[in-house]
């Protein structure tokens, strides 16, 4: 005999549930927190819940609350964290099983998929929650532990920049926290709390320093060369989180050989398992962090090996048909030349890459490669073709000259002003003086800004 349909069972937990909060009941809210967390780990249960979002998020806040400082209280909140983490999950379309399903950046939650009433229930409670999340973080089993990490990601999502809310005794326990949670033995847990860092620095970037005074970032550096392809994963977002437009941070990772171990990831992890793709993906995006934001990263990157790595997976994305990836390839191949910082070193690490590539190999990726990849090795291959040209005319109107003068008398040298598209005596021509020369005052096209999304939370941090 079938039970009564999904949508009265939700409504008689609400009903029950108000009732035995209004009368202070603990024997019956304990009951029925049980009842709740069984509903939310029912795929059409948890929907009807998600339906009825309000009420649900109040009284998991309010028994939160309840149990706090009771004998049992630290068990009961392990349920009642465990519902609030699935129902979560369910209204920001990500994985039960706390472990991210792909979207715009592998492990960001988009904000937007969470209703307006929701986020606001979540950010109105904040400061009520997060004593209780502290102490679960800090005192429950590992599994309600990486419940907790999953909570706090989400309440991030919730806030906007720069508006999480806590006061800096409660962000610095999150990172202490957080950072021993990320050197568990369990995945899962490192995967949870690799989010909620990322997140949470990536809404309040001031996060960052409690994150490097805690020593997280060596320890995401570490990570890196976890088995499991989603801790890689996860330690390379917070690690791009860390270093978003921070020259300084990105400096530091490079020091720490964050850069060589996030090419070596490149290398460990071949092109093609599905299980791979995530952690290549996020490696790709944090390297096009890095130098995107710091020229002398990027050209520490060029020296560590980072072209050779590049290349190697654009290859293999072509073997594999993954365009997506070899796209984001491209684009980090973009970042080493087209930050708006220290432009005399940007122009030689162009030099640098085209250099290496060559105009045949640049000609065949512009030809065979995916729409980005196709993209940037157009315009790198016209760059290459047009400071050929410059550099082949130069030498012929040198070669006229020595013969104009021969038998002529010598006579001192008169300083002349620089002509446009020849090198001139303190350095070489800029491309764009290049470009003019060679296309009759038309520029190249310039490499465009770098089009991968990135992480929310720009802005200056305090330095390492």
């Amino acid at each position: 005999m079938e039970g009564p349909p999904i949508s009265e069972r939700v409504r008689e937990l609400l009903k029950h549930w108000a009732a035995a909060a209004d009368q202070n009941d603990g024997q019956k809210l304990r009951e029925l927190i049980l009842v709740c967390k069984g509903l939310t780990e029912e795929a059409g249960s948890l929907k009807e819940l998600c339906n009825q979002i309000e009420p649900v998020l109040h009284l998991l806040i309010q028994a939160l609350q309840k149990f706090a400082g009771e004998e049992d209280g630290i068990k009961q909140q392990e349920y009642t964290m465990a519902a609030l983490s699935n129902v979560l999950a369910a209204l920001s379309h990500d994985q039960r099983t706390g472990r991210l399903s792909s979207h715009s950046k592998v492990g960001l939650s988009s904000p937007a998929a969470m209703s307006q009433g929701a986020a606001g229930v979540m950010f109105q409670n904040t400061q009520e929650l997060m004593p209780h999340l502290l102490d679960l973080l800090g005192k429950g089993s590992w599994e309600a532990k990486r419940r907790a990490a999953w909570c706090l990601h989400f309440i991030a999502v919730c806030h906007t920049q720069g508006a999480l809310r806590w006061t800096p005794q409660q962000r610095t326990a999150a990172a202490d926290t957080l950072i021993a949670l990320m050197g568990s033995h369990y995945a899962d847990a490192k995967v949870a709390a690799c989010h909620a860092v990322s997140m949470c620095m990536q809404k309040d970037p001031t996060f960052r320093s409690n994150v490097a005074q805690a020593n997280g970032v060596p320890l995401l550096i570490r990570l890196l060369g976890d088995v499991d392809g989603m801790v890689v994963a996860a330690a390379a977002g917070a690690l791009s989180a860390i270093v978003h437009k921070v020259a300084a941070y990105a400096k530091w990772v490079v020091e720490l050989e964050g850069a060589a171990s996030l090419m070596n990831v490149l290398s460990r992890l071949p092109v093609g398992p599905v299980q791979h793709r995530y952690a290549l993906m996020q490696v790709l995006w944090t390297l096009e962090s890095m130098a995107q934001c710091h020229a002398a990263a990027a050209k520490m990157l060029i020296d560590e090996g980072l072209l050779d790595k590049l290349l190697g997976v654009m290859i293999a994305c072509q073997q594999h048909g993954d365009m997506e990836l070899e796209g984001a390839a491209a684009v980090c191949l973009t970042a080493l030349v087209a930050g708006d910082d220290d432009k005399p070193l940007r122009e030689k690490l162009m030099e640098q890459v085209e250099g290496y590539l060559g105009p045949a190999t640049l000609k065949d990726m512009s030809e065979r490669g995916g729409g980005e990849l196709r993209r940037v090795a157009g315009i790198l291959l016209q760059h290459t073709e047009a400071r050929e040209a410059v550099a082949a005319a130069a030498g012929t109107g040198a070669g006229t000259a020595a013969g104009a003068g021969a038998g002529a008398a010598p006579h001192s040298p008169q300083p002349q002003p620089p002509q446009q598209g020849k090198p001139t005596p303190g350095g070489r021509a800029s491309i764009a003086a290049v470009a003019a020369a060679v296309n009759g005052g038309s520029s190249v096209p310039t490499l465009p800004s770098v089009s991968g999304a990135q992480p929310a939370g720009a802005g200056p941090g305090p330095g390492p």
